[in-house]
Parts: C-alpha cells; structure tokens; sequence
C-alpha cells in the first residue's frame, strides 16, 4: 500500500471507528451535557479522544511491521495514559470538581514523559535538570491549553493538527520518518475525527480525554525536537539545525509558539481568573474565542480565525528553528 493510499485508509478508519463510538455513546450516555458554560443544545458523545487513540494505535502497529525503528511505545503510552486520566474527568470528575487531583496526575504523567524522554536522549549532567524542569513545563501547558482550547466545534482538533502539520515539516526536512510517519498517521487520524466534529450541529467532541491526548502527544513529538544531533548533511534545508539538548531562550520561544493560539488563550484566562479572584479551574465563557464569537462573528467564523492566527504561530515557531544554526 503506498503513503497516499494508507493516509487516505488512516482517514476512513477514522471517520468509522469514531461514527461507531459516537452511536454506542449515544446508547450509553457517554456524552457531554449541555449546561452553564456550554453552548451545544443537547447532549454530544464525548469519545473522540477514544476514537483517536485507537485509531492511530491499530495504525500504528501495522506501519512497524514496514517501519520497525518506530519507538511506537515511547508514543502510545504517554498517549494512552493521557487519554484515561481526561476520560476520567469525563465521566467522573466534572460532577464532582476535584480538580487538584487532576492535576496532581497531570504532572505524574508530564514527569513520567520527561523522565523517559530525559533516559532515551541521555543528555550530559549539566544538561540533564534543565531539560526535565523545562520538559515538565511544557508538557503542562501544552495539555492544559489544548483542553481549555476545546470549546467550539473544531477549535482545538484543527489547532492541533495545525502543530502537528509543523512538526511534521520539520521531522520531514531532518528526515526523521520514525517520527514523522507516525505524525502523519496522526494527522490523517485528527482528520477522520474533525470531520464529524465540525458538522453542524457537531456529532463528536474530543471530550477532555481527547483533548488531554493530543496535548501530551503533541508535547512528546515537540520534546523530541532537543534530542537531534543534526548535521548538514541531514537536512535538506540550506541552514542546518542545532544540538537542542541544551535549551536557550530562542529554542524554548519557538517550542512554544508550536503550542501557539491555545497557549495564548491559556495565558489570557489565567490572568483574567487570577485578576477576577476567580478560581483558576472553574469553567466560563470569557475565552478569547468566545469574546470574538460575540461579536457577530459566529463560531464557524471564528474557528477559522483562530486556525489562521495559530498557523502564523506555528510557521514562526517552524521558522525560527529552521534559522537557528549551531
């Protein structure tokens, strides 16, 4: 099966699974009920994060047995545990507001990735606390402003595909399929998934287990950016890449700019709450995304707007580590 077809294969599983999961949601109430700070009409399955994962994973093990230097668990665990620990807020945690113990897990899991990424790059000791402290640190700002994210229909599924369309152009340019193949299989999964999400009214939401998944999958890809030792010969582009081990405030500014419009939103509600005497966990309508939607843009119009503000993010983020030389 050639590339184009299995993305094109990828997409359709996609679309499937999650239609299956979304009927089976339906049956069983496993779906997000409209309420005070939800603007959906009635109740929407939740399992697209499920439906991503599974998805992606099947298609995953197939690619290893073409591609076996694929580190396909270094990939799908942080994945899976990522996905339980927002099902749980799902199904369990929403009714019932324990958000400290969410986000007690939330940094078990970014240390557990950091760790593990820390032990596959083995960077020198004097490299090696700034790389887990800064690791940890993005690892939660990137789950946590892709789940804030999640509050119009394709917002945050189509600003992660946006990142991961990044990553894949600078995976493609360093010629790094072990990563890169597994990233188009996730965009090609993310599509499947948006397709049913962007109907009008939407079919699927990620739910906040989808969204904490490709936050922390997003995180992983991008972290694994610091670990490439890359020399000119490696890369097609005219200005070859550095050693990113050692973190300096140009490599950490273009790390963040691949989180991009979300991590602005997130800054902004941080603030507002903080300003406001509001607690930082609780849920509102006062997103940057909603202000706009306000003012008579409408949601579909504004989604759009955001895509677009991300993307020129993004292409910076891509930009400034394509220029930087070591």
């Amino acid at each position: 099966m050639t590339p184009v077809l299995f993305i094109i294969f990828t997409i359709s599983a996609s679309l499937l699974l999650n239609t299956i999961l979304a009927r089976l949601a339906l049956q069983y109430n496993w779906c997000d009920h409209p309420g005070k700070a939800k603007i959906h009409p009635k109740p929407v399955p939740f399992t697209g994060g499920i439906g991503i994962l599974l998805t992606w994973s099947c298609t995953l093990l197939i690619l290893t047995t073409f591609q076996p230097k694929i580190p396909i668990m270094r990939l799908i665990i942080p994945a899976a545990a990522a996905l339980l620990i927002g099902t749980f807020d799902d199904f369990y945690w929403k009714q019932r507001t324990v958000p400290g113990l969410k986000l007690l897990l939330q940094i078990a899991l970014a240390l557990s990735i950091s760790l593990l990424l820390n032990t596959a790059w083995q960077p020198s000791p004097s490299h090696s606390l700034g790389i887990t402290t800064f690791s940890l640190a993005y690892i939660l700002l990137a789950i946590n402003a892709f789940n804030l994210a999640d509050g119009l229909d394709g917002l945050a599924g189509g600003q992660a595909l946006i990142s991961f369309l990044g990553l894949s152009t600078v995976y493609a340019l360093l010629n790094k399929n072990e990563f890169l193949l597994p990233l188009l299989l996730l965009v090609a999964t993310i599509t499947g998934f948006l397709i049913l999400n962007l109907q009008h009214p939407s079919r699927l939401f990620l739910g906040d287990g989808g969204s904490h998944l490709l936050g922390a999958t997003f995180a992983t890809f991008t972290l694994n950016l610091m670990s490439l030792r890359v020399s000119e010969k490696e890369i097609s582009s005219p200005a070859p890449l550095p050693h990113w081990c050692a973190i300096d405030i140009w490599t950490a500014i273009a790390l963040l700019l691949f989180i991009g419009a979300p991590l602005v939103d997130l800054i902004w509600v941080t603030i507002r709450r903080i300003y406001l005497h509001k607690p930082l966990f609780s849920s509102d309508r006062n997103h940057l995304y909603d202000i706009l939607a306000t003012t008579g843009l409408g949601p579909r119009c504004t989604v759009f707007i955001f895509w677009f503000g991300h993307a020129l993010l993004v292409f910076t983020g891509v930009t400034m580590l394509l220029l930087e030389v070591g």
